[in-house]
């Protein structure tokens, strides 16, 4: 696998396509030492590895306009301690089901910096083969310390599947899929997100994702376990932007099934997915969000 990346993101402008100088020395030969080889995840999916590229990529390349492109976020990326000694990380799965080889761009929004939409480079993909990228944020973006979102652009080749995982030092979590900006909610479809806990075992929190190149205002109401309004909590984000919202119950008491409801104002969009996350396992378990019909 060849991997070619010159660590470039959006605060430096829109730059010229690189040439192989660039990519010359310690950062090359760092990632093709700490990406982990193209695999199969699925018996269907084995065979040889794939060859998979890295390169930069402008972050106003390819933007939302005329000709929509395939396109989906994951919704909570990260490498960055937590609570109870925890450090947490997050691993990428991307497969081209087509018949042709797929170019996939990759950003990184992160949390705290609206509007700060980081190109990472692109991805190429053989057809049938699967490209695991482990410990994105830490190895592939060489951020630590840092929480937010993945968004992928497909170029090339419309049949990808996007999954990862976040998980911790001494805990695990399921396969997160990909959503995509059609998912999001609107205000007459908010998302509802169900199963969310309060205790001294557990907490719940939020990851909401603007997808639109403009801001939007988002409300959140919580519930008890018998559906009883907690709190209603106003949020804004920017364009293109991630958001956490962490311990949504705190001072709720104890909350065994609690739900939220999200829903931006106006015309906006909003992505959101929950998490339960154990103190005593230092597991996480993935709450998804559906939206409700008016």
């Amino acid at each position: 696998m060849d991997v070619d990346m010159n660590g470039e993101d959006s605060r430096a402008g829109p730059h010229s396509p690189s040439t192989p100088d660039e990519f010359s020395g310690p950062v090359q030969r760092g990632f093709r030492a700490i990406l982990s080889p193209v695999r199969s995840i699925r018996r269907y999916l084995a065979g040889a590895a794939a060859a998979a590229s890295l390169c930069a990529l402008p972050v106003d390349a390819n933007p939302f306009g005329d000709r929509p492109l395939p396109s989906g976020f994951i919704l909570a990326a990260a490498n960055a301690a937590g609570s109870h000694g925890t450090y947490w990380k997050t691993d990428v799965w991307i497969h081209n089901a087509g018949s042709d080889r797929s170019l996939v761009a990759l950003y990184f929004l992160p949390a705290g910096r609206p509007g700060e939409a980081v190109s990472e480079g692109q991805v190429r993909i053989e057809p049938g083969e699967t490209s695991e990228i482990s410990d994105i944020i830490g190895l592939g973006i060489h951020r630590t310390d840092a929480v937010g979102a993945l968004e992928y652009r497909v170029i090339e080749g419309p049949d990808v599947f996007v999954q990862s995982r976040t998980y911790s030092n001494s805990g695990d979590s399921a396969p997160i899929e990909a959503s995509s900006a059609a998912e999001a909610a609107t205000a007459a479809n908010p998302l509802r997100l169900s199963g969310l806990r309060r205790s001294p075992a557990f907490r719940s929190n939020l990851s909401l994702v603007n997808p639109l190149a403009k801001p939007v205002e988002v409300i959140v109401e919580s519930f008890d376990d018998e559906g009883h309004p907690v709190a209603t909590l106003k949020v804004a984000l920017d364009a293109r932007s991630y958001l956490a919202v962490n311990d949504l119950f705190a001072g709720a008491g104890i909350v065994r099934n609690g739900s939220a409801l999200v829903r931006p104002e106006g015309e906006g969009r909003i992505l959101a997915i929950g998490s339960v996350l154990s103190s005593e396992t230092a597991s996480v378990t993935v709450r998804p969000a559906a939206r409700e019909l008016p």
